[in-house]
């Protein structure tokens, strides 16, 4: 966890999958985000970031290897997986 501009914050590695990593243009990214954001603040900044990413609809996030409810609490070194919805018959 560190300072920046008076605020405390952590750092966090988000891996992107299928569609998503065609969308954000990368496998992962290390981002430095506020201490206190909930998952669902995240994937709110990732849509607003990657406008393709909110276009694929239900795109889900699994914080270390579990899928995450939009509450759950973000830690320092946390790993992020942004995962795009799959049809399958």
């Amino acid at each position: 966890m560190t300072q920046l501009e008076g605020r405390r914050t952590i750092r966090v590695t988000i891996r992107f999958f299928g569609p998503a990593r065609d969308s954000a243009g990368a496998d992962s990214n290390d981002v430095t985000i506020d201490d206190g954001q909930c998952a669902g603040d995240l994937l709110a900044k990732l849509q607003e970031q990657y406008p393709a990413i909110a276009a694929l609809g239900g795109v889900r996030l699994a914080v270390n290897r579990k899928y995450a409810a939009a509450n759950q609490r973000l830690q320092d070194g946390d790993e992020i997986a942004v995962i795009p919805p799959v049809s399958g018959g």
